[in-house]
């Protein structure tokens, strides 16, 4: 019998007789009416100092700020978070008080001379002297595009079949947009539930360090429009997948494949849907890897394979390969994208831990670009560019 149904039993007999309210607030052995203390909800405030809090913590306990290494996540995190502090003068501003290692402090001219002679005032840069903080006129667009039926949409209306059969099939198949630099001529999406088609790319220009220009769109309802590139990307983003290219055809133009061509396999790139706030805090980071035979298949059971981070995962693109050692493609691949490989170790259902190097942190239009690069043998004159993201020319 327990404590408390002693407890009871003993007051039960005593048969307690109550002459006002406040012996009965009196009689109070279980602490039932005290007033305890609410919790004080956290406030965005305090969230951001504890975060800082984190990073101060880092440093006292390394002797240095944290730094950008893929293959320690709890720093790779940190590092980032210190880097978009920096970047908001407001926070960094917040957390001034905070800042007992200097992290925030930046250098401040100590004479007028100091002022003239930097080099940003010698700049041509218009930038330097535009307003901040004032509200600006926005600029309307002096053409805005609309659909308007297509007058020679007999010519796309056998393309729009063929891709339907193929979805059918299952040579093609939908997948999640997730860069504007997957609109290319030629290709397929699905926007609001309707197939569309980039009939033609116009001239590209660059606003605002964004690349742009104009598209002849052709919809399978028989209109088109000449959307802006960032328009229909945006419109992708929030309705829209992306239909990939026929699995028959993949890379066939590149290589040269005819009916006595070998295939070698898949080389495939991969998201990682996992709920680990360590791994989906890290953006662009995309597993490539190789399979011999069909992709969907090997990835199965995703969720108790350490070499998939132990969790769902989604195929971002999958590339058909012919004639090619698979696994010498694969290799090439790693090696150039090397210097931004994740270092994880990852513990398996058996409580063991287990190696997931295939892991990058690289931007999916860099991989799809090395991909052709590499299959055209122009890979060796150029590079990833750690700084900008980007692949550029070397030779």
């Amino acid at each position: 019998m327990s404590y408390y149904s002693l407890k009871m039993r003993k007051r039960n007999a005593d048969k307690l007789e109550y002459k006002s309210l406040d012996d009965i607030f009196d009689d109070d052995p279980f602490g039932v009416l005290e007033n305890k203390p609410v919790a004080k909800p956290i406030s965005q405030d305090d969230r951001l100092a504890n975060s800082f809090e984190e990073i101060n913590r880092f440093v006292e306990a390394s002797g240095r700020e944290p730094i950008a290494d893929k293959s320690n996540l709890n720093e790779y995190q940190l590092s980032q978070r210190l880097f978009a502090i920096r970047m908001d003068e407001a926070k960094a501003e917040q957390l001034k008080e905070y800042d007992v290692h200097g992290l925030l402090t930046f250098d401040v001219p100590s004479s007028i001379d100091d002022i003239l002679g930097d080099d940003l005032l010698n700049s041509d840069d218009d930038d330097l002297f535009e307003l901040k903080h004032v509200p600006k006129v926005v600029e309307q667009p002096d053409y805005i595009a609309t659909r308007k039926p297509c007058k020679d949409f007999g010519e796309f209306e056998s393309l729009f079949k063929e891709c339907h059969y193929d979805l059918e099939s299952g040579k093609r198949i939908l997948k999640r947009f997730t860069n504007v630099n997957q609109i290319r001529q030629g290709d397929y999406f699905v926007q609001s539930g309707v197939v569309l088609y980039i009939a033609d790319v116009g001239e590209i220009y660059k606003k605002n360090y964004a690349t742009n220009g104009r598209l002849r769109v052709i919809y399978e309802n028989g209109t088109e429009s000449d959307i802006l590139i960032r328009s229909l990307a945006a419109g992708l983003y929030s309705d829209g997948k992306r239909i990939t290219e026929n699995s028959d055809k993949l890379l066939d133009p590149l290589l040269g494949v005819g009916e006595d061509d070998e295939e070698g396999g898949y080389i495939y790139v991969l998201h990682s849907l996992s709920e680990n706030s360590q791994i989906a805090s890290i953006k662009n980071l995309y597993k490539i890897g190789f399979s011999r035979g069909p992709v969907n298949a090997r990835i199965k059971n995703a969720e108790k394979d350490p070499t998939y981070l132990m969790a769902p995962v989604e195929v971002v693109e999958e590339y058909r390969v012919f004639n090619i050692n698979v696994q010498r493609f694969e290799h090439l691949l790693h090696k150039f994208f090397g210097e931004v490989q994740l270092d994880a170790e990852v513990i398996n259902v058996d409580g063991f831990k287990n190696s997931a190097n295939e892991w990058y942190v690289a931007p999916f239009s860099a991989i799809n670009t090395a991909v052709d690069l590499l299959v055209s043998g122009e890979i060796v004159d150029y590079t990833f560019d750690l700084l900008t993201q980007e692949i550029k020319r070397i030779r």
